[in-house]
């Protein structure tokens, strides 16, 4: 086994590092239908492009979602989202769904990367252990 708050440490460094969320873009478009002979009956107006954030009324579970997608607890989840830098964590208002992909991508891969070092270290472990351990599993 290793040690939680080492592999807190390197998900923060990571995110705080590598995480880039982009801002969400939408079109709106205002068209009108006509009766017109043939296939085209409806024509477009205006169109506007729109980027930044839009008030979104879709709730997440940050940390539920974390959690599932890494298979830490949520606690441990918790403390990388706890230290992360404030401008770090403001991306998560700008695309809410990017952020938990993109934050799950790096939590996954500072694990990944804790274990093949432990591996590596400890070469002769148990003949017994199939998978690696991770720590604060469910």
């Amino acid at each position: 086994m290793f040690d939680s708050g080492d592999l807190i440490g390197r998900c923060v460094a990571a995110l705080d590092e590598r995480l880039r969320v982009d801002a969400l873009r939408y079109v709106v478009r205002h068209g009108e239908q006509r009766p017109v002979t043939g296939n085209a009956g409806f024509t477009t107006t205006v169109t506007t492009a729109h980027a930044g954030s839009s008030p979104s009324h879709v709730r997440y579970d940050l940390l539920g979602e974390l959690a599932a997608r890494t298979q830490l607890t949520r606690r441990t989840i918790a403390a990388i989202v706890g230290q992360v830098s404030p401008a770090t964590f403001a991306q998560y208002r700008s695309n809410p769904g990017q952020f938990i992909t993109g934050s799950a991508d790096l939590i996954n891969d500072s694990l990944t990367r804790l274990i093949e070092e432990r591996e590596v270290a400890s070469p002769a472990s148990r003949a017994s252990d199939l998978e690696p351990e991770r720590p604060d599993v469910r």
